[in-house]
C-alpha cells in the first residue's frame, strides 16, 4: 500500500485515505495552478486579471518551503484589497497538502507523469480493443510498462526511468530498445558497452 498519493484534488481520493490513515495525500501543483485562471474568469474582468494571476501563481513557483509560506502570507495581507479572500482561504486549507512536495527530492510536485502513462496505455489498449483473459491483460500491461519506462520519447529524448536512475543508459536492454537498428546492423554486442548500468552490485548483475 502506498504511503503517499499525488492527487488532482478530486474528493473521491478521500475514500482511499479513509481506508488507511497512514496514506498521506499530496495535491498536484499543476492542477492547483490550473484552477487559478477559471477562478479569475468567474470573478474578475479581463483587465483585473494579470496582477492577481501573477500573485496567485508565483507562490508555488519556488523550491523553498519558507519562500512559499512568506509569499502566501504577503498575499493574505493583500487579499481584501485584491478581492481574493475566498481563494486565499481555500488555498490556506490546502497548504498542508501543497507544501510537502516543495523542494522535495522524493515527492514529485505533479502527477503529470502518471497521467501521461495512463493516456499512453489508453491508446495502446484501444488498438487491441480488449484482452482475452486476466492473464493476457497482465502480460500486456507488464510489457507496456516495461517499454514505456525504457523508451525515449522524441519530445524529451529521455526515458522516464532515467529520472530516477540516470545510469540506466548503460544497460544493454536500454541501448537495444532505443537504438535497435544501429545495434543490429553493426553487430554490436551491447554487453560490451556496459555492465547492467554499472549498478553498485556490478558483479552480481552482469548480463
Amino acid at each position: 500500500m502506498p504511503r503517499i498519493i499525488i492527487t488532482d484534488g478530486m474528493l473521491g481520493y478521500d475514500c482511499i485515505v479513509n481506508l488507511d490513515h497512514r496514506i498521506k495525500p499530496i495535491l498536484c501543483h499543476f492542477h492547483h495552478q490550473q484552477g487559478v485562471t477559471p477562478y479569475l474568469l468567474e470573478h474578475f474582468d479581463e483587465e483585473q486579471m494579470p496582477q492577481r494571476k501573477k500573485a496567485m501563481k508565483q507562490g508555488l513557483q519556488t523550491s523553498d518551503k519558507r519562500t512559499v509560506t512568506r509569499r502566501f502570507a504577503l498575499l493574505k495581507k493583500m487579499a481584501q484589497k485584491l478581492g481574493l479572500e475566498t481563494w486565499v482561504s481555500h488555498t490556506e486549507q490546502k497548504l498542508p497538502v501543497l507544501l510537502p512536495s516543495v523542494g522535495s527530492q522524493k515527492i514529485p510536485t505533479t502527477n503529470n507523469a502518471i497521467e501521461r502513462f495512463f493516456r499512453a496505455f489508453n491508446r495502446f489498449y484501444k488498438v487491441r480493443c480488449s484482452f482475452f483473459s486476466i492473464i493476457s491483460a497482465k502480460r500486456e500491461l507488464i510489457f507496456f510498462m516495461l517499454m514505456y519506462l525504457f523508451i525515449k520519447p522524441p519530445e524529451t529524448g529521455k526515458a522516464p526511468i532515467e529520472t530516477i536512475m540516470p545510469q540506466v543508459i548503460s544497460m544493454p536492454f536500454y541501448q537495444l530498445v532505443n537504438d535497435p537498428i544501429n545495434i543490429l546492423m553493426n553487430n554490436y554486442n551491447v554487453n560490451d558497452k556496459g555492465k547492467m548500468a554499472d549498478f553498485l552490485k556490478k558483479e552480481a548483475l552482469l548480463a
